[in-house]
C-alpha cells in the first residue's frame, strides 16, 4: 500500500512535497488527448499507412530467427505483406509479398525454409536475394528486361544486438534515416548487463483485439493503471521508483528493483519503439511485442518470447507466465475502451502531465508526423504513398488514373479527421488546423487534346476493345482481370467504385424484389401443405401418433418428388456449380482471361437461371393444387 500511496503523490516523499519534480513545474494542467475519431476514423489510418508505417524504421524480430539460407518469416504491418529472410551469402534481405506479375503473394506461410520463392499462381519465381529466376514464356518476349522485375526490395537494418528494422521507403536511400530516430538505441547503458546471444526463441503468440493499434500504445505507455488492474505488477516492479525517459523515437521505462526483486531476476529494462513495438528485457526472458494494425478498429498484439539458455524453467515461467497475464488484461481494456470511442459520445480526455507523460508524447509524435505529412501532401496536390514503386512506362498511366479519382471524388465532402473542431491542447499541437473538403472539377486539372482518351478504350491501359460496367466507365478485360485479382473482395468498378451486379431479367428492382418474396411464399405454403397431409395420414393409422407422424412425413411425397424440392428449393448448388463449370469450359475454350469468362458464364447462368426461376414458380404453383386436394 505505501508504494501505491507514494506512486500517486500521497506517501509524503518528494513526489508529493509541492516542489519541482524531474524538473517539472509544482503546479501543471491536465493536458488534452488526441480526438476519438484518431482512433475511429478510416481516413486516418490511411493517413497513417502513409505518413507512418511506411516512412519511419520498423523494429521487426531478432535474426536469430532465420539462422539459415532460406529461412523466411512473414509479417503483415497494416495491410503491407512483407518477408524477411536469410540468403545463401548469409544477407538478411526484406521484400514485399508481391509477385512482380499480377501481384500474387510469393509466400503463402507464415514462416519456413525454402529454396527459392515460386509463386503457384502463373510460375513466376524468384531467388532468395529477390532476384527474378524464371517468367514462363517471357523469354520469347522483345524488350522484356529481366532484371527490371526482382521483388521489390524493403531497406533492412540489424542493429548491434541482432534486431531486425524495416523501412518501406521506395527511394534509393529512405528520407528518414535509422540514426535520426533511433541512434545507439541498441546501446543503451543499461543494456550492458544482458548477453543477448544467450537468449533464444521460446515460443511467439498474438492475440486479436477489437481496437486502433494506438489504444494499445497508449495503454503500454503508462503505469497509471496498474495498480488496479494488473494485481501482479507489484511483485515484479517497483511502482514506487517507476519513471519514463522521453526520447526521440523511442521511450525508455525504468525502475529501480527492490532487494527481493532483484535477487530473483526480475529487474527489466523496457524500450518502446516508436511507431509501434516495445521489447522488454530482463536476465531471464525478452518479450518483443509488436502492435499490428489491420484497420482502424482491429489489431493483432504479436508477442515473441526468448529465453535465457541459463535460466531454469521456474525463473523463466514465473515472469514469462507473469506478462502473459498483464497483456490479456491490457487485451480487456483495450477492447471495452475502443467500443466506447466508436459510439461518438466521447471527444477527447484530459491526461495526467506526469503519470501519463509517456502517452502524451506518443501521442505529440503522431500528430507532429500526421499534420506534416498532410502538409506536403497539400502542397503537392495529391497523395504522398512512400511505398508505392513507380512503373517507367506508367508514369504518364498512374497521373491519368489520380487525375480520374479526383473527378469522381470532386463535390464529395471528405471527413476532417486531420482537423478537429474539439479543444486540443497547446502542449501537443501548436498549429491550427482547419477543415479541408475535396476541390471541385473546376479546381482539377483537366486534359489536353494531346492525350485525351477516346470513349471507347480502356481508361487504364488506353487499348482496345473495351468493356463498358454498368456506370458507363470503360475498361480491357486483362485490366479488369489484373484489378479483381488484387482486390479480391472488390465487385466494383476500379474509379467510382460502384457495384457491378450479373445480369437479370427484370430491369425494375421491385418487380426483382417481388419476384423472391413470392418464391419465399409459395415455398412455405408447400412445406406447410406436407405437413397438413403428414398430421391428416397419422389421424386414421393405428400406429402411434409419434411414429405415425414421422413416417408420413416421409412417405407424403414419393422419392421424385423430394429429390424434386432438394433441386428447387436449393437453386444456388446447382446454378454456382453450373457457373464454375462454364467458366472454366469458356476460359479454356476461347482463350480468354478469367475475367472475361466469368462475366460470360454470369450471362449463361443468369439466362438459365431464370429458365429455372419461371419453371420452378410454375412447379410450386402445381405443388399447391396437387398438395391441396391431397389434404382435401
Amino acid at each position: 500500500m505505501t508504494s501505491y500511496l507514494n506512486y500517486f503523490g500521497f506517501g509524503g516523499d518528494k513526489a508529493s512535497s509541492g516542489k519541482a519534480v524531474d524538473g517539472l513545474p509544482a503546479k501543471q494542467s491536465p493536458v488534452r488527448a488526441l480526438p476519438a475519431t484518431w482512433y475511429t476514423s478510416p481516413e486516418m489510418y490511411e493517413f497513417e499507412r502513409r505518413a507512418i508505417f511506411t516512412r519511419r524504421w520498423l523494429f521487426m524480430t531478432h535474426s536469430s530467427r532465420i539462422k539459415n539460407a532460406g529461412d523466411f518469416l512473414r509479417f503483415n504491418i497494416a495491410g503491407y505483406d512483407v518477408i524477411i529472410n536469410r540468403d545463401r551469402a548469409g544477407n538478411v534481405n526484406a521484400f514485399h509479398n508481391v509477385c512482380r506479375h499480377r501481384a500474387y503473394p510469393v509466400v503463402e506461410k507464415k514462416e519456413g525454409n525454402a529454396n527459392i520463392f515460386a509463386c503457384r499462381y502463373h510460375g513466376w519465381s524468384y531467388g532468395l536475394n529477390g532476384k527474378l529466376a524464371k517468367a514462363p514464356g517471357y523469354q520469347d518476349l522483345e524488350g522484356y528486361e529481366k532484371e527490371q522485375n526482382s521483388l521489390f526490395s524493403i531497406h533492412v537494418k540489424v542493429d548491434i544486438n541482432g534486431f531486425i528494422w524495416i523501412n518501406m521507403d521506395a527511394k534509393e536511400t529512405p528520407e528518414v534515416p535509422w540514426e535520426e530516430h533511433f541512434d545507439n538505441v541498441d546501446k543503451q547503458e543499461r543494456y550492458s548487463e544482458f548477453d543477448f546471444d544467450n537468449y533464444e526463441l521460446d515460443h511467439t503468440y498474438e492475440i486479436e483485439g477489437d481496437f486502433n493499434w494506438k489504444i494499445l500504445a497508449d495503454n503500454f505507455n503508462e503505469c497509471y493503471h496498474c495498480p488496479t488492474t494488473h494485481p501482479d505488477i507489484p511483485d515484479f516492479i517497483n511502482l514506487e521508483t517507476f519513471d519514463s525517459d522521453l526520447k526521440d523515437g523511442h521511450i525508455q521505462h525504468h525502475c529501480i528493483s527492490t532487494p527481493e526483486q532483484a535477487a530473483k531476476g526480475l529487474g527489466v529494462a523496457s524500450t518502446y519503439y516508436f511507431p509501434n513495438t516495445s521489447m522488454t528485457v530482463s536476465p531471464h526472458f525478452i518479450m518483443v511485442q509488436k502492435f499490428l494494425p489491420s484497420s482502424p478498429l482491429k489489431s493483432t498484439m504479436s508477442y515473441e518470447i526468448y529465453r535465457n539458455k541459463h535460466s531454469s524453467e521456474e525463473d523463466f515461467h514465473l515472469i514469462s507466465s507473469m506478462y502473459a497475464r498483464v497483456m490479456a488484461e491490457d487485451k480487456v481494456l483495450c477492447d471495452q475502451a475502443q467500443k466506447q470511442l466508436n459510439v461518438g459520445v466521447f471527444v477527447n480526455g484530459q491526461l495526467h502531465p506526469k503519470y501519463e507523460k509517456a502517452p502524451l508524447f506518443f501521442q505529440q509524435t503522431v500528430r507532429e508526423i500526421i499534420t506534416g505529412h498532410y502538409k506536403r501532401e497539400q502542397e503537392a496536390g495529391r497523395q504522398i504513398w512512400p511505398a508505392r514503386r513507380e512503373v517507367v512506362d506508367g508514369v504518364s498511366r498512374e497521373r491519368f488514373l489520380e487525375k480520374l479519382h479526383k473527378d469522381s471524388t470532386a463535390g464529395k465532402e471528405v471527413p476532417n479527421t486531420i482537423g478537429e473542431s474539439t479543444e486540443i491542447s497547446n502542449a501537443i499541437l501548436e498549429t491550427k488546423e482547419t477543415s479541408t473538403t475535396t476541390k471541385t472539377p473546376a479546381d482539377n486539372p483537366t486534359l489536353t487534346e494531346d492525350n485525351e482518351r477516346p470513349e471507347t478504350e480502356c481508361l487504364i491501359c488506353w487499348s482496345s476493345p473495351s468493356l463498358t460496367l454498368h456506370c458507363n466507365h470503360t475498361f480491357c478485360f486483362p485490366c479488369l482481370d489484373s484489378y479483381f485479382t488484387t482486390h479480391k473482395s472488390k465487385h466494383s468498378c476500379p474509379v467510382c467504385s460502384s457495384p457491378l451486379f450479373r445480369p437479370t431479367l427484370f430491369t425494375s428492382e421491385n418487380l426483382n424484389i417481388w419476384c423472391n418474396k413470392l418464391r419465399t411464399v409459395l415455398s412455405i405454403i408447400i412445406l406447410l401443405l406436407y405437413f397438413l397431409r403428414a398430421i391428416s395420414c397419422a389421424c386414421i393409422l393405428p400406429t402411434s401418433s409419434i411414429l405415425a407422424w414421422a413416417k408420413c412425413s416421409i412417405s407424403a411425397g414419393n422419392t421424385i418428388n423430394w429429390i424434386e424440392i432438394a433441386i428447387k428449393e436449393i437453386p444456388y448448388l446447382v446454378v454456382s456449380v453450373l457457373q464454375v463449370w462454364a467458366q472454366r469450359k469458356m476460359v479454356r475454350m476461347s482463350g480468354v482471361e478469367w475475367a472475361q469468362g466469368e462475366l460470360k458464364a454470369a450471362n449463361f447462368v443468369a439466362a438459365v437461371g431464370w429458365v429455372q426461376k419461371v419453371g420452378g414458380m410454375v412447379w410450386r404453383v402445381e405443388m399447391i393444387i396437387r398438395m391441396a386436394r391431397r389434404v382435401g
